[in-house]
């Protein structure tokens, strides 16, 4: 009975942070950079999640070709979020995005130092 109560439990706050993650509502004088506002915010006050997703709005909701560097550096900013929130397999798959599908430098260079800072700590906690 214990364990079904923990699975349940376990699946209730799964679908919660599905939620958060998944939906923003775009308001109709959002941009890529009010949106980036909303999401520095959250990741000020250690909202990660929020964070991510109002930068997976930018993702989803804006062009590559028109927005190119804003939805690089929301890449990066998700796999920063990861990388803060101690999931080092989701940040460096959002770096690694940045690395090879995009041409912006500075979130390129940026995501290959910190993706240099996860290896570093992957072989040392291997010693």
């Amino acid at each position: 009975m214990k364990t079904v109560r923990i699975a349940l439990i376990s699946l209730a706050v799964l679908t919660a942070v599905s939620c958060i993650t998944s939906q923003v509502a775009i308001e109709k004088n959002d941009t890529p950079l009010t949106l980036s506002q909303k999401a520095q915010d959250y990741f000020s006050n250690k909202e990660y999640t929020a964070a991510i997703s109002y930068y997976q709005a930018i993702i989803d909701n804006y062009k590559k070709d028109q927005f190119e560097k804003e939805i690089a550096w929301a890449y990066y900013e998700i796999g920063f979020c990861y990388f803060t929130m101690g999931n080092n397999d989701l940040a460096n798959k959002y770096f690694n995005t940045v690395i090879n599908d995009f041409s912006i430098q500075a979130p390129r260079v940026l995501a290959e130092k910190i993706k240099l800072k996860i290896a570093a700590k992957i072989h040392a906690d291997k010693k």
